[in-house]
């Protein structure tokens, strides 16, 4: 079963397309390309597709991400994410100070991130994960940990499940892209004010949108299956505690929470992270 992105309703499977009683429609082929499930899952979950092959009426072939216009409620062309074999690759840096954070820089993003009490090896795997979601189809890898990079490139496998898990969810983004992963290490960070950052990360999540309802026990937070968004967001609000397949915010907690939303969904494009 398809959700749709914008009202939260199941969509109609028809022939051609979804369908939501709200009037959002996703048509299951778009300019002589037939989307595969997961394609439009990634699309209603995060808001835009990888890099895609298209075909225009010219017979001549083009690429674009498919996106969420959410003002208009529709599927558009995003061109400005097309990526050409011969463009440069964009670097993205992971690297862990100490025991669950680390610091991301790529040309789109900057951040200091707290994945919580999880390994330094664990908290690169999630950290990759963030800025590949946000990245465009060819990356450079570049991590502190040798584990890491021996997970990334196969060479190894993780022990605890936990970390298997997020290896795997990693694997299945790197899929459709052209990437490489290198080892570098640097020496140990000065971290101000330890790991537990004073100021949630911003923008990491821009594409994530969740609805919240609360009650006299607290407020009802869903997450979606991303291993790095549910651990950060559990670092972050940390009165948070599963119930009933999602999370439960105490009402004191709430304000946190909505700081947090706030921050991690900002579409801060260059800006710098705490």
């Amino acid at each position: 079963m398809l959700q749709c992105p914008f009202c939260r309703n199941i969509m109609s499977d028809r022939p051609r397309s979804y369908n939501c009683e709200c009037g959002f429609t996703i048509w299951k082929e778009v300019s002589g390309r037939v989307l595969s499930s997961r394609e439009i899952d990634e699309l209603t979950k995060e808001g835009r597709t990888p890099v895609l092959t298209f075909r225009a009426r010219s017979g001549k072939t083009f690429s674009a991400r498919l996106v969420l216009d959410r003002d208009g409620r529709k599927v558009a062309f995003d061109f400005a994410g097309e990526v050409s074999t011969g463009s440069p690759a964009s670097r993205l840096r992971i690297e862990s100070a100490n025991s669950g954070s680390v610091f991301l820089r790529s040309p789109f993003l900057s951040a200091h991130v707290n994945y919580g009490l999880v390994s330094s090896r664990l908290a690169e795997v999630y950290g990759c994960i963030t800025l590949v979601r946000l990245a465009p189809a060819r990356i450079e890898i570049s991590v502190n940990n040798l584990d890491t990079a021996k997970y990334i490139l196969r060479e190894a496998w993780p022990r605890d499940r936990e970390t298997q898990s997020a290896v795997r969810f990693l694997w299945g983004f790197l899929e459709n892209r052209n990437w490489s992963c290198k080892l570098e290490r640097h020496g140990n960070r000065k971290l101000y004010g330890g790991a537990s950052a004073t100021a949630f990360p911003k923008g990491i999540f821009p594409w994530f949108d969740v609805s919240v309802p609360k009650d006299s026990a607290g407020v009802f937070v869903v997450l979606p299956a991303w291993p790095d968004l549910r651990a950060q967001f559990l670092a972050s609000v940390r009165t948070a505690t599963l119930a009933d397949g999602g999370y439960r915010v105490p009402l004191a907690a709430e304000k946190v929470l909505t700081a947090w939303l706030h921050s991690v969904r900002r579409d801060t494009g260059h800006e710098t992270g705490s």
